[in-house]
């Protein structure tokens, strides 16, 4: 003790050697380490750019986050802090259809072929599909939920607008005109009462369809049904091995041997498929890499990225807000570096155009970051500044209305519509041409 409280007082004894200060003695702005501008980083090679596409429900955006969204009044002194915009394509729906509904499904198909031509525009490689995961009552291949497997089999054109595969379908079908898509596993099926004296191996079986089926092998079967995607052309792939986003809570993935766990999940994969996949777990915003070495970490992921819906944003620091640029710019480098040096593991940053929780909830405790092109363009060159080895970047979201984080355009004539200019600032910030 008497250590350290030596080594503090001579801290403190050297600290003004460390600073210097201004006329008056005082210590200057000048000198903090958060005291520097975001500098324009120009784009001399193409970036891979993926972004987050999420499925408004089969109801549609509820009713009040509708309101929210579109109040043409943005007041305040009123509790009244929507972005007032109205998305082109409104509030469109599912109804968990095409079934035997081929009208809906042909509105379907015209909905999503607009999405597909609008994020070639903003020069995206890849969609990231709504993310979904295991049927806990049903055995492969019937073990994941079919509603969504439904939605992105029609968005993906492998099935035509009256739900039967594009091969047999007669009705239309959307064409992805090579653009890409990956699919995004809820690690959140498997993560209950998990922790780090409770690892996945040692929970109880359970008896599925008059199987007993371990929670590992459950979680390798849904991987084994997600591999079956991987055979089709329009899949996206990091040097010919397909992606995989492990989404939802994979920080709370405990093993027993989690390099062991992730492994028989790699190998389930490849056996299913002939394929070897590229895993890409999210974090947590505003965690250190560092917190997740007995998870994704020691599991060898491929890569890390933030988590989404908000990313970084979605946060009720207010002091932190006030810095957001260069806090961003030194959370990413950080754990960029950490899980390369660490674990051979790439990084890959996550922007958003925008983020506004009061839409989604009336929370007002969440710092709201207005829609503007120059703080859109600032955290642009921040994730420029933390690429990593493959050059990937996450827009956080295509068409997430509910938090305002869309791309996707707005009615420039009604509220504060953009219009295509989301489009067209991600190709100008991330590609050459």
């Amino acid at each position: 003790m008497k250590k350290y409280k030596y080594l503090f007082c001579l801290l403190i004894i050297g600290l003004p050697l460390f600073i210097s200060c201004t006329e008056d003695g005082g210590p200057s702005i000048d000198d903090h380490f958060l005291n520097y501008e975001i500098p324009d980083v120009p784009v001399k090679e193409n970036c891979v750019l993926g972004a987050y596409y999420i499925d408004p429900g089969s109801g549609g955006i509820a009713a009040a986050v509708w309101e929210r969204l579109t109040n043409p009044v943005y007041d305040p002194s009123n509790q009244l802090y929507g972005p007032t915009v109205m998305p082109v394509l409104g509030n469109w729906a599912h109804s968990n259809v095409p079934l035997n509904n081929i009208v809906k499904g042909e509105e379907l198909v015209g909905i999503f072929q607009q999405q597909v031509d609008w994020a070639i525009q903003a020069g995206l490689d890849f969609l990231i599909m709504p993310i979904f995961g295991e049927d806990a009552n049903r055995l492969y291949p019937l073990n994941v939920n079919q509603n969504t497997l439904r939605f992105i089999n029609l968005f993906t054109g492998r099935s035509g607008s009256d739900g039967l595969p594009v091969e047999t379908s007669a009705g239309s079908h959307v064409d992805l005109k090579g653009l890409k898509y990956v699919l995004m596993m809820n690690a959140g099926n498997f993560t209950g009462s998990l922790n780090q004296s409770t690892p996945i191996e040692s929970i109880a079986a359970t008896v599925i369809e008059g199987q007993t089926v371990s929670r590992v092998e459950r979680f390798y079967e849904v991987a084994r049904r997600f591999s079956d995607f991987f055979s089709d052309p329009n899949y996206y792939a990091v040097d010919n091995k397909p992606m995989l986003v492990i989404g939802g809570t994979p920080h709370n993935l405990y093993a027993l041997d989690t390099k062991a766990l992730y492994d028989g999940l790699r190998n389930r994969m490849k056996e299913a498929s002939g394929k070897d996949v590229y895993i890409v777990a999210q974090q947590d915003a505003w965690t250190p890499a560092a917190r997740f070495q007995y998870t994704f970490g020691d599991g060898r992921v491929d890569a890390v990225t933030i988590k989404n819906e908000g990313g970084m944003y979605n946060q009720t620091d207010i002091g932190r807000f006030r810095l957001y640029p260069q806090m961003i710019d030194q959370n990413w480098n950080y754990n960029k570096n950490y899980f390369l040096s660490t674990w051979n593991e790439d990084f890959i940053p996550a922007v958003s155009p925008s983020f506004n929780r009061w839409v989604y909830g009336v929370n007002y405790n969440y710092p709201i970051v207005e829609r503007d092109e120059k703080t859109f363009v600032t955290y642009c060159n921040v994730a420029k500044r933390n690429l990593g080895t493959k050059r990937i970047v996450f827009i956080d979201s295509f068409n997430h209305w509910a938090y305002n984080t869309a791309i996707e355009p707005a009615d420039p004539s009604q509220g504060k519509g953009f219009g295509e200019q989301y489009l067209k600032i991600v190709r100008q910030q991330f590609k050459v041409n």
